[in-house]
């Protein structure tokens, strides 16, 4: 059992300790979430776009999930249209995954 902070004998874990463990960066989490992304669709890492039947694979949601939010929410989940083909970024469903929306493109 771990001491409470409230408890007068209670010190924070100082560096070194084995319960403080060194955080990955931010770019290297996004990076191999990328990576595993593209390797559950078994697609390169350097294709850029998936379709919307992908990105609902990954999300673990619906495909009419997807649909909705890009008529309602057109922010909450970016998306590529070229005529009436939509494509989602691996990129924009890693940071969404890690709930970064300020990586927007």
């Amino acid at each position: 059992m771990y001491p409470s902070p409230y408890h007068a004998s209670w010190s924070a874990p100082q560096q070194g300790d084995p319960i403080s463990r060194p955080e990955k960066s931010r770019p290297d989490r996004l990076d191999a979430l990328v990576r595993n992304l593209c390797d559950t669709l078994g697609i390169p890492a350097t294709q850029p776009l998936i379709t919307t039947e992908q990105a609902a694979q990954l999300l673990l949601l619906q495909k009419g999930t997807l649909d909705k939010w890009r008529s309602t929410q057109p922010d909450k989940l970016p998306f590529v249209k070229s005529g009436r083909l939509v494509r989602y970024r691996v990129m924009d469903v890693a940071c969404f995954i890690l709930g970064d929306s300020a990586q927007k493109s």
